[in-house]
């Protein structure tokens, strides 16, 4: 059986033989083309992608491109690294609460030393007991 599948005959030598040819057409192509994305097949289980697209004035192309061949990179990877870090940036400043010195210390202050609870407050903690029980 070992030496018919090393001569090349059996049911696994098929298998094998076309492995062989495949993986030697991938690295014929990349010879040719260079190590172009997509050209292999992705494993099963790779994170799945979403396509976008966008129509550029030629400057805008040119400058992109030529940013990410400053930093070696590909068009595709500097665009999609520059737009993650713009809508991080995004996200944040709309979540994140800036105060002035100012409205720290009064924030601060309230934390600390809370006002006595207004007539209304009084009366909904109530209605809540009321509701739903406990303290």
């Amino acid at each position: 059986m070992d030496q018919d599948r090393a001569a090349g005959r059996g049911p696994g030598a098929l298998a094998l033989r076309d492995r062989a040819l495949s993986e030697s057409a991938i690295q014929l192509r990349e010879s040719i083309y260079g190590n172009l994305p997509y050209t292999r097949i992705m494993k099963q289980g790779a994170p799945s992608t979403a396509r976008l697209e966008a129509r550029l004035p030629h400057d805008i192309h040119a400058l992109l491109k030529r940013a990410a061949q400053i930093q070696g990179r590909t068009l595709t990877d500097f665009v999609v690294s520059a737009a993650r870090d713009a809508a991080s940036r995004t996200i944040e400043e709309a979540e994140i609460l800036r105060l002035s010195i100012e409205d720290q210390r009064r924030l601060a202050k309230a934390i600390l030393n809370p006002p006595a609870p207004v007539r209304a407050l009084k009366n909904a903690f109530q209605r809540r007991r009321a509701l739903f029980g406990g303290e």
